[in-house]
């Protein structure tokens, strides 16, 4: 039965890992308790044993049949090291390699690719945005870099199924919000600089956002970002400007917590709570035979004494 449960899963390592982590110390527990009961210690060596030698199969299946996964997992690889030949001012070799992802992209016959339209359009649309920044004469490193950022950012948003990387810089876009908010109160005349430096940050995380975030969500936010960019020049001694910027901050709290609530792998949980379900009934079974023994024992040894 935990066969046929666990070939209908290709997991990764870390999937495996998770999943051994989180079922040995049931497993040793149950061993403890068991004490000399020898059934029980059966019970835990062979679950124990199923885990172990199913690992090679998931693992293959993982990396070996999923050529979808394989062609992701690249593009992720590439995507980061042009961005770290930018962080360390080797253009020339970040522009090479983008040039080698879009390589990749059109050549869906050595390199399949099973994603959405849309999917494959973001990553088209901001792998070209990136590679026109190297035709740009004068163009800031700053700038250089925020088109690669928010190029890697994309690819990982669309190769990762948890804990994609844009969430790790939620507390930068935040912070920067919270000074723009701070500035609008206070009147403070640097309060353009600081809604530019809070657009910088949220349009760079915007193209992953939209992979990631229910679209309802998304457009909440771009109601309110809107009405801000229309607006800003009336934003001084406004009571609706505040208003305006505190409704910001829930819809973007908001686009975090379900991107987070999300992480929790669903297939994988479903995994390990059959598991614990068989485990438990197949101790519920040994404690009733044990039961079952011990009453047929003591009836025995009552007829026995009447005789």
């Amino acid at each position: 039965m935990f066969e046929k449960i666990i070939k209908n899963w290709n997991f990764s390592i870390q999937q495996i890992n998770k999943l051994r982590s989180t079922l040995f110390p049931l497993f040793i527990h149950i061993g403890i308790e068991g004490g000399t009961r020898m059934k029980l210690r059966v019970v835990v060596i062979v679950l124990s044993f199923l885990l172990i030698i199913f690992q090679p199969q998931l693992t293959y299946g993982a990396t070996n049949s999923n050529s979808n996964m394989n062609t992701l997992e690249i593009l992720n690889d590439l995507s980061m090291e042009a961005l770290q030949f930018t962080t360390i001012k080797r253009y020339d070799d970040a522009e090479k390699v983008l040039v080698h992802m879009k390589t990749i992209l059109s050549d869906s016959t050595s390199y399949p690719l099973t994603l959405s339209y849309d999917d494959i359009r973001v990553l088209e649309i901001y792998l070209n945005d990136a590679l026109k920044m190297f035709s740009l004469e004068d163009v800031a490193e700053e700038q250089l870099h925020n088109s690669l950022l928010t190029f890697r950012l994309v690819v990982d948003a669309i190769s990762s199924n948890h804990s994609p990387m844009w969430i790790a810089m939620e507390d930068k876009l935040m912070s920067s919000y919270r000074m723009f908010k701070e500035a609008i109160i206070t009147q403070g005349s640097n309060y353009k600089e600081s809604l530019e430096a809070f657009l910088n940050i949220y349009d760079m995380l915007y193209p992953s956002i939209m992979v990631d975030v229910s679209l309802d969500k998304v457009q909440k936010v771009d109601v309110q970002i809107k009405y801000i960019r229309d607006h800003q020049n009336e934003f001084v001694n406004s009571q609706s400007a505040i208003e305006a910027i505190e409704a910001l901050q829930r819809d973007l709290e908001n686009l975090f917590s379900e991107s987070e609530s999300d992480e929790a792998d669903p297939s994988l949980w479903w995994v390990i709570i059959t598991t614990g379900g068989i485990i438990i009934l197949t101790l519920a079974y040994v404690g009733f035979r044990k039961y079952r023994g011990e009453k047929q024992r003591k009836q025995k040894l009552e007829n026995e004494h009447k005789n």
